[in-house]
């Protein structure tokens, strides 16, 4: 059965247009732009070795274009079987740098040798630590990327009896502080004991006799996993002023600014963030050096959500923000700072737009790590960093980055206005089937410091997704069992976000035992981004339905939140098969997540982004909950969207409920000199295969003349009678001299397969195998460390 785009794809969420998509990974800034990479197979939608880099970017950090494959597996190379997850840095001469986790299977007859005995993991692959540089670091889209062939680290630290050894992170960059070293992290575990995060040093990051080992940065007690994949730190901002409660949306209003005067100045700064670039600090480790014009640009949208941090200017492993990725200004310093050189909020932190007590230095760095397979949920701990270790006993946590039962291997960076922004990987839910695409990333989170507790907020950027027309309503009281407010007029909608001119009403009493309001009009809607802002009254619940459109209501579920005690869940196929209505005690329910930080007697805020399958909601209290929800989409002009706000076991009030149409994230590729730069790489490459394919012709046409001058000659010989030395060495040598030029095209033109090269039909294609494994098995099998 052919594959066709599903009707429960995501819209406004990173994923290349089919494939396979996991860990997002090295996301950074580059001379006003955006870029984030991103784990991909583009045929398949089953994880397998294979793995390239994906790449899009982005000037506006919503609107994104894909570009080609960043790096593809090598033949024959440390990355024979695989691009696996990594980061991305600039190098202290201004170049950007990919560090990456090579594999190759130990099945694979071409791989290179195992490592010595006392460093072998005794996977079933074999891991390298590579990296790529750019082919012209004066592309601001950094379109070509050349691979290192080299390890900058070749094998793990020897007798360690290590779980994993892959994921390398940069945590500190050269300065005084560190003596000039850069400091990097690799995810790993020690078996019989726990995960743990290896710590190594250097003083340059492409001379592979620099690095050293440096000890372990901290080691887990086995019950958060064998091995924690994917390490990172950031030190966070401190929560702005306001940010909070969601309800009232002053987290966007704080970091846009009035939407109708400043989306256009967002969209077409240089910046690539909207947010001008805060002056230089006067003092401390960061030395930031800004374009003057970037400072004047309307001062008035620098946000509290970039807490209004004079000097800060990095990105996740605190990049100098210079406009063209390289180094500029006199001080003495490295323009580049490192994570940990801060005492307290970061430098030139105004504390004035701050919210009163949301700075606890105790707290102040953020550890997470995803922990043996993608079954797992991603867990992070809160508290202090400093020169190559992590307290990991004194800090709060474990905790749960996302409450949902999707996310894993997340990556952060942070942007030219000081942001730290992370994005995670968001899993599928269903069986495999007659799909094209598997997985996509979250949307841009911000991450903040609130006292001891972590707040994730959705970047502000998503209301520049905003189009088309809504209907409003406010101020209607609604009561009785059954009460509801019909929303006319958003036909054929299918993204909506909240705020400004939506759908809007506020003050509706929900009561009776199952008061619902439901929200008509919605035709063909798929992609939603709601608001909502509960009040208690009497009700035990309250929350959202979510009906399937499937026959049999296969795929619906509820989003709810239980006042006593503080849970909110999404409760799946919770349908009473009698009446074929919403029911908690239905058999088959199935339920995921966890606490909120709620108050008693303050008002539930949530923010559903439903982007088809694909639903995130962030909490008025600075929680998020993910999951997939495949509902489908409603029958051809039916007037309803599937979806009713409701109270059980009593009354409530909606105090305002607002949503709007969305547009997508994925840009219409535009005509750039990178295009026809592609084409004419292709071109070449393409009369690179023509001339292999020319020269392994005659290869063959050569060796078939042998074998009939040697059968020829054979026969001459048996018929003397006399021995066949002189055809013995004969035949000898035309193998040394055929076979290894045989091979070596051979291996070239799987490399340029892999590569994406393509050949005319009369040509025969290249097959490349990957070995798929099915998600359930992987921690299984694939991660077997016993």
């Amino acid at each position: 059965m052919a594959l066709v785009e599903h009707e429960d794809k995501p819209q406004f969420h990173i994923a290349p247009a089919a494939g396979w998509v996991n860990d997002p990974n090295g996301p950074f800034m580059y001379k006003g732009q955006y870029h984030l990479f991103y784990q991909h197979l583009p045929e398949g939608c089953e994880w397998a070795f294979g793995l390239v880099w994906g790449h899009a970017v982005s000037r506006d950090l919503i609107h994104w274009e894909h570009l080609p494959h960043a790096m593809v597996p090598t033949a024959k190379s440390l990355d024979a079987d695989g691009c696996f997850s990594g980061c991305a840095t600039i190098d202290t001469d201004g170049t950007p740098i990919l560090l990456y986790t090579g594999v190759r299977l130990r099945t694979n007859p071409d791989a290179q040798p195992p490592p010595p005995p006392e460093c072998d993991l005794n996977l079933p692959f074999i891991e390298s630590q590579l990296y790529a540089t750019p082919a012209d670091p004066d592309d601001p889209l950094l379109v070509s990327w050349v691979k290192e062939a080299a390890p900058f680290i070749g094998v793990p630290p020897p007798n360690m009896n290590l779980t994993g050894w892959r994921d390398p992170f940069v945590v500190e960059r050269p300065c005084s502080a560190n003596d000039h070293e850069w400091v990097v992290l690799m995810g790993s575990g020690i078996k019989e004991v726990g995960g743990a995060t290896i710590v190594y040093r250097t003083r340059t990051l492409r001379d592979a006799a620099s690095w050293r080992y440096d000890g372990l940065l901290c080691v887990g007690d086995g019950d958060t996993g064998a091995v924690w994949e994917c390490p990172l730190i950031v030190q966070l901002n401190p929560l702005p002023a306001g940010a909070l409660p969601l309800g009232s949306s002053n987290h966007a209003r704080l970091a846009m600014g009035n939407r109708k005067h400043s989306l256009s100045r967002l969209n077409s700064s240089s910046s690539g963030s909207g947010i001008a670039a805060p002056p230089a600090a006067a003092d401390g480790p960061m030395q930031h050096h800004s374009d003057p014009q970037q400072q004047q640009h309307d001062s008035s949208i620098i946000s509290s959500s970039a807490c209004s941090c004079d000097g800060i200017s990095i990105t996740a492993d605190c990049t100098s923000s210079s406009s063209n990725g390289s180094s500029s200004g006199s001080s003495s310093e490295p323009p580049y700072a490192l994570v940990n050189a801060w005492g307290g909020p970061p430098p030139g932190c105004s504390m004035a737009g701050v919210a009163a007590g949301s700075w606890d230095e105790r707290y102040s760095h953020f550890y997470s790590i995803s922990p043996d397979a993608c079954t797992n949920p991603t867990i992070y701990w809160l508290g202090r960093y400093s020169n190559g270790r992590f307290d990991l006993e004194n800090a709060k946590g474990p905790l749960r980055l996302d409450l949902g039962d999707t996310l894993y291997a997340p990556n952060v960076m942070r942007d030219d206005a000081g942001r730290v922004i992370l994005w995670g990987w968001l899993q599928e839910r269903r069986t495999v089937g007659t799909y094209d695409y598997a997985g996509c990333m979250t949307v841009p989170r911000l991450l903040h410091l609130d006292g001891d507790r972590l707040v994730q907020l959705p970047a502000p950027e998503l209301l520049s997704l905003r189009q088309g027309e809504a209907w409003q309503a406010s101020h209607v009281q609604l009561g009785g069992p059954q009460a509801s407010l019909p929303v006319p007029g958003l036909v054929g909608s299918r993204c909506l976000d909240i705020e400004g001119e939506a759908w809007q009403a506020s003050h509706v009493q929900l009561g009776g035992p199952q008061a619902s309001l439901p929200v008509p009009g919605l035709v063909g809607s798929r992609c939603l981004d709601i608001e909502a802002v509960f009040s208690q009254g009497s009700a035990s619940t309250v929350g959202v339905l979510l009906r399937s459109w499937h026959q049999g209501g296969e795929g619906g579920a509820a989003v709810l939140f239980n006042w006593e005690s503080g849970l909110l869940e999404v409760v799946f196929e919770a349908l009473d098969p009698a009446t074929m209505s919403f029911s908690l005690t239905a058999p088959m329910a199935r339920r995921i997540g966890g606490p909120l930080q709620q108050k008693s007697g303050q008002p539930l805020a949530l923010r559903l982004l439903l982007d088809a399958s694909c639903l995130e909601i962030f909490t008025g209290t600075g929680e998020v909950l993910s999951t997939r929800i495949y509902r489908g989409s409603p029958p051809h002009g039916h007037a309803d969207a599937g979806i009713e706000f409701v109270a059980l076991d009593g009354d409530a009030r909606l105090d305002r409920v607002a949503a709007y149409e969305m547009a997508s994230c994925i840009a219409a590729p535009h005509k750039r000199q990178w295009q026809s730069q592609q084409q004419q790489q292709a071109a070449a490459a393409a009369g690179e295969v023509q001339d292999l394919f020319d020269e392994l012709a005659a290869l063959h046409q050569q060796d078939e003349q042998q074998q009939q001058q040697n059968a020829s000659l054979s026969l001459s010989s048996s018929l003397k009678g006399q021995p066949s030395l002189l055809l013995q060495q004969e035949q000898q040598q035309q193998q040394q001299l055929a076979s290894p030029r045989a091979a070596e095209i051979a291996g070239k033109l799987q490399q340029l397969a892999l590569a994406g090269v393509g050949l005319g039909e009369e040509q025969q294609l290249l097959h490349v195998e990957h070995v798929a494994v099915p998600e359930e098995e992987l921690c299984a099998d694939i991660f077997d460390f016993e």
